[in-house]
């Protein structure tokens, strides 16, 4: 029994000893947020969301607002850049969901493959 507590306590231990926060350092430069066109509640949201990250992170948030086919002018700048979490896009389910239905085959972006889910605001 001790043996086995012993065991199990060097091996959490050692876990422990080298675990890692993989977001250390996160943000190290201005993140952007694209929105869905100026005046729109995305846009509104946004520019909310912005500031109060800037102030909780110290690092510049940008709004970027694109207008323009239902929202997939900024889905899709956002699904050609780096997936390094430095530029989101924040709007309504249209250019995820609809879209696909819409622009059938004709989609710039994969919104399953390209996207990864951070939060509903």
């Amino acid at each position: 029994m001790r043996t086995r507590f012993m065991l199990a306590a060097l091996l959490l231990g050692g876990a422990l000893a080298h675990a890692q926060d993989p977001a250390a350092g996160y943000p190290s430069r201005p993140i952007r947020i694209f929105g869905q066109g100026t005046g729109s509640t995305a846009d509104f949201l946004s520019r909310y969301v912005a500031q109060k990250l800037t102030e909780r992170w110290g690092q510049p948030v940008i709004v970027d607002s694109r207008a323009g086919a239902g929202g997939t002018i900024p889905t899709d700048v956002v699904a050609k850049s780096a997936p390094d979490g430095y530029n989101m896009v924040m709007g309504h389910i249209g250019p995820m969901v609809s879209a696909v239905t819409l622009y059938a085959g004709n989609l710039p972006y994969d919104p399953v493959r390209d996207f990864e889910p951070v939060t509903m605001v």
